[in-house]
């Protein structure tokens, strides 16, 4: 028996009942009286899935409309989990014992000289901790310094969600929020210190963009092995003989993701490269400054 207590869980019921049947198995459904020996029940089954499914519709479109309106009414929505913040009734007010914390993480990023791992051991060493009693994350402090909030605009509007029973969510990109200065929102920095804190974030941002696939490893080898049969990068892995002499090995990247089967390549040591990149050196007719370039 299934006993189903609003509308928008007959559908899924249905779907359960479905391979209930294909299985030889009848379903009563208690509330509704419809029971799958019946003759009409398949048709009382279609015609009460589609008004379960069109009250669904109903209420997704009044949920969105209703967050719409919030968000042009300024609520501030979203969880209230906010560093330097506690929200009341969809309002913010300062939290001043979390506001210094806050402000010195702008102070410190927009002089250029912290990376966000120096300031996430700063915070732990002040005793400062996320929810789980952890360090509060360089990506949580990148996502601080890039939120207008702390220099007292609203922002709206960032998430959009697709699904409201499974919780599924979309980012929306910034051009889509919906952002002004208010009033209601109380400026934990200054606008000037959030303008410079959030141009060194965009610059180390864009360096990180640019540098994707440049390799800067210290070993002299990494990323200009490339296997012949595959076509793929040889790793380097650590390695040591019987006598705990140490002697790294190259292997096909290809060979050690999908298995040593899927490429016929063999290990090389680095006791055999090195002999051979000198042999070339000295062969090599260019001045040795040119070489190293």
């Amino acid at each position: 028996n299934f006993k189903v207590n609003r509308s928008i869980n007959f559908k899924t019921a249905i779907e359960n009942h479905i391979g209930s049947f294909l299985l030889g198995v009848a379903v009563f459904f208690q509330n509704d009286g419809v029971n799958t020996l019946d003759e009409d029940s398949e048709l009382r089954l279609s015609i009460m899935s589609s008004i379960a499914q069109d009250e669904l519709r109903k209420l997704s479109s009044r949920v969105k409309f209703g967050h719409q309106q919030a968000i042009k009414d300024g609520v501030v929505l979203g969880n209230s989990r906010i560093f330097g913040y506690i929200k009341d009734k969809g309002r913010l007010i300062i939290d001043e014992r979390e506001a210094i914390m806050v402000r010195k993480l702008f102070e410190l990023y927009a002089t250029g000289n912290y990376s966000m791992k120096q300031i996430e051991n700063i915070f732990w060493e002040d005793g400062y901790r996320n929810n789980h009693g952890k360090k509060i994350s360089h990506t949580t402090m990148s996502s601080m310094i890039s939120n207008p909030k702390y220099k007292g605009y609203y922002v709206g509007n960032k998430v959009k969600v697709i699904d409201m029973f499974t919780k599924k969510q979309k980012f929306l990109p910034p051009e889509e929020w919906v952002m002004y200065k208010d009033e209601n929102v109380p400026a934990i920095v200054s606008e000037e210190l959030w303008e410079q804190a959030n141009a060194v974030l965009r610059k180390r941002s864009e360096d990180v963009k640019n540098r994707q696939g440049i390799c800067n490893h210290a070993n002299l080898l990494t990323g200009k092995l490339y296997c012949t049969h595959c076509g793929a990068a040889y790793y380097r892995r650590e390695s040591k003989d019987k006598q705990g002499n140490k002697n790294s090995r190259w292997v096909c990247s290809g060979k050690i993701k999908n298995g040593a089967d899927t490429c016929p390549s063999v290990a090389i040591y680095e006791d055999e490269i090195k002999p051979i990149l000198l042999d070339i050196a000295r062969d090599t007719r260019v001045s040795t400054q040119a070489l190293i370039e």
